[in-house]
């Protein structure tokens, strides 16, 4: 499995950090009284959404590994979870997007942790 690269920033801006939890319940609706609710799954996922604030020539980094390494984020790679520090296995949910920020790049992503 692919892993992220060293030369990139290994945790995200601190201020951009948001950790959620998808949903696993199913709720079903009654004729009468109130509606019941059930574990659906007995793994769910996380999501992460993260900005990293990079150089051009880490941007660039960035991109080989996600256009070529991990196959344009179809692929899970191995990362170090910003706040536990353990190694989780994650994707990307939605395309990165690139900002710029003076002589840097803002990279934003949502990552999925997977069960």
């Amino acid at each position: 499995m692919a892993t992220w690269p060293g030369t990139l920033p290994q945790a995200p801006e601190r201020s951009s950090f948001k950790e959620t939890q998808k949903d696993g319940r199913l709720r079903t609706s009654m004729d009468q009284g109130p509606d019941k609710m059930r574990r659906r799954f007995t793994a769910v996922p996380k999501l992460l959404s993260c900005s990293f604030l990079m150089t051009a020539a880490q941007l660039q980094t960035f991109e080989t590994f996600y256009d070529t390494t991990i196959v344009g984020g179809s692929d899970s790679f191995d990362w170090t979870h910003p706040r536990l520090g353990t190694t989780i296995s994650c994707r990307f949910v939605q395309v990165p997007t690139f900002v710029p920020v003076g002589l840097y790049w803002r990279v934003s992503a949502e990552i999925e942790v997977l069960p």
